[in-house]
């Protein structure tokens, strides 16, 4: 199935492109390697495995904090309020021209305060990420 008008779901709900800065998307295949060494004749030898892990990353643009909100809203309703950022997202994978779902996971996200007052709250962009277990 090839691209379809969105680049990630998280539990089925769609991330918009505008939580997405430009040019700021990257998408990647991890291949996995199970104990590849280095023959005696110095070669190479790899034992690639069946699954991959996809990881998603983009960094969301200089905000303010209701806008960022919104995008956390779409991460909090996924996975809750626990610790583990944990969800099943469906990606579009460029590689492959088409889109994977597997249970993924998000590192700790980074927050730059660029400006507060006593009225609000302004980030400087910032890195999202989510990795597949």
């Amino acid at each position: 199935m090839a691209y379809s008008g969105y680049l990630l779901k998280i539990n089925g709900t769609t991330v918009p492109h505008r939580y997405m800065q430009h040019k700021s998307c990257k998408i990647k295949v991890n291949t996995q390697d199970l104990d590849s060494y280095q023959d005696e004749h110095g070669v190479l030898q790899r034992t690639v495995l069946e699954h991959s892990e996809i990881k998603i990353e983009w960094n969301f643009q200089h905000s303010t904090n209701a806008f960022l909100q919104d995008l956390l809203t779409i991460f909090r309703n996924a996975w809750g309020e626990g610790p583990e950022r944990k969800a099943q997202c469906e990606v579009y994978v460029p590689e492959w021209d088409r889109y994977y779902t597997g249970n993924f996971y998000m590192p700790d996200p980074e927050f730059t305060i660029y400006m507060a007052d006593g009225e609000s709250i302004e980030y400087d962009a910032m890195r999202f990420a989510l990795i597949e277990y």
